[in-house]
């Protein structure tokens, strides 16, 4: 009844204009009753204040806040692109190296939201984010154009939780930061120096970095490189650095020199080399004591599924999406022969006893057993049902083959070419023993 503006409202409306008011202003007179001054109308006066700074060079007083609404930086962006002159974007790139943290923080969250609306944004040539607190932000975005940052400082910086999404940089320093359980997601780093910081549980994928500058004590448990672009270690200043990594390193190792991701790998003979197979269609022999690249082997036309290594090592399989397996030289990386009698990608792939004879398993729901040393494929086995050979390994006599039915029933079949048997796992299943006959197997000799 003293509130007429009011008057017949349900209360849970009220309730809300209290809840979402900034200001409530008492009334000159009683039969006026209160009134409310939105959040938006005040945002849109602190964005003009914070722009009109920019314009009287007092920004760096003005700009010392530590957190502004969305909104509020919404109107800021949007009054600072409105500048046909450009000299307000200037400014802002000015404060990139501010004295004061603050400051600095505030003109790159600027920048990284001018970003996200899809509008022109700073782009100073150095940033100097030294100590500043990003923990769980987001920075760039996977499904926009690529956040240009030049030359960023975050020695020290408390990066935890931050994902970093098409972001690229010149130099990206990050002595001492805090980046545990951080995201790298396609970013282009030119040049990453990383002393001391801690990538624990980290994740970096389909980030392209050129040159390591300096990376010694770095944290890396359980951090994950996938699918990452190789990295030059003839750039960088010092060429051992990455021979420095530990033992949680070496994994990743293998990954980096890859440009996609690694789907296989095998040990060589004694353990001294590894090899690895990828979805850049490539191969890579390793060292595994120092983790430097011995050798590539190029030749497939698709994705790299499978591997294996021969007799003492002198030969290497490889198995393709492709739907081919190609016989490698070891020492010399030159194709030997390449086996084709698969109708689709080859999954898997072994070498027989002494590597006269090679088995493979494909997409095509069929094994098929090679002549090593004329590609001739000697026998065939094929599943009529719609499954598929995914893994194997010969024992003595007996073809061993890991498959997967359209019911995703898991399952071992053993062949033996003397009792032409085969036993499935697990046994209650689909009993002890069946003949090939009554499983649907058929065997396929050539003449």
């Amino acid at each position: 009844g003293n509130y007429p503006r009011y008057n017949g409202l349900d209360f849970s409306l009220i309730e809300e204009d209290f809840r979402t008011a900034t200001l409530v202003f008492r009334p000159d007179h009683q039969d006026d009753g209160f009134r409310f001054a939105h959040t938006s109308l005040l945002e849109f006066f602190v964005a003009e204040a914070l722009a009109t700074s920019l314009d009287e060079d007092t920004a760096d007083q003005l700009w010392q806040i530590k957190r502004v609404s969305e909104e509020t930086l919404r109107f800021l962006v949007e009054l600072v692109a409105q500048d046909e002159s450009a000299k307000r974007k200037q400014r802002v790139e000015a404060l990139a190296m501010s004295a004061t943290l603050v400051v600095r923080e505030f003109a790159f969250r600027f920048t990284v939201f001018a970003h996200g609306m899809g509008l022109d944004y700073p782009r100073p040539a150095k940033w100097n984010l030294a100590g500043t607190n990003l923990h769980a932000q987001v920075i760039g975005s996977h499904d926009r154009t690529t956040l240009e940052l030049g030359d960023v400082d975050l020695t020290g910086a408390r990066l935890v939780g931050s994902s970093w999404q098409k972001v690229h940089f010149r130099q990206l320093v990050l002595d001492q930061a805090a980046s545990e359980a951080s995201e790298w997601l396609e970013c282009h780093i030119q040049d990453l120096r990383a002393t001391g910081a801690n990538f624990t549980g980290s994740c970096w994928r389909h980030t392209n970095i050129e040159r390591l500058s300096a990376i010694e004590g770095c944290k890396l448990e359980g951090a994950r490189f996938v699918a990452m672009p190789s990295l030059d270690v003839r750039r960088s200043n010092n060429p051992t650095h990455i021979l420095e990594f530990d033992s949680i390193a070496h994994s990743i190792i293998s990954q980096v020199g890859h440009s996609s991701q690694c789907v296989c790998c095998a040990f060589g003979p004694e353990g001294k080399t590894i090899l690895s197979g990828s979805n850049d269609n490539t191969l890579i022999l390793w060292d595994t004591n120092t983790g430097e690249k011995i050798r590539t082997f190029e030749g497939h036309d698709d994705w790299v599924m499978s591997c294996a290594f021969g007799p003492e090592g002198k030969t290497i399989l490889s198995g393709s999406n492709d739907n081919t397996l190609i016989l490698w030289d070891t020492n010399t990386g030159e194709k030997i022969r390449t086996f084709k009698g698969h109708s689709d990608a080859v999954w898997s792939c072994a070498f027989g006893p002494e590597g006269k004879t090679i088995l493979s398993g494909s997409r095509d729901n069929t094994l098929i057993l090679w002549d090593t040393n004329t590609g001739t494929p000697l026998r065939q086995i094929h599943h009529g049902t719609d499954r598929e050979a995914w893994c194997h390994d010969f024992k003595r006599k007996e073809w061993t083959a890991l498959g997967e039915d359209a019911w995703r029933t898991v399952h071992w079949v053993a062949w033996s070419e003397e009792e032409k048997r085969h036993v499935t796992f697990p046994p209650e299943q689909w009993g002890a023993e069946r003949t090939l006959e009554q499983r649907g197997w058929s065997v396929n000799r050539s003449n």
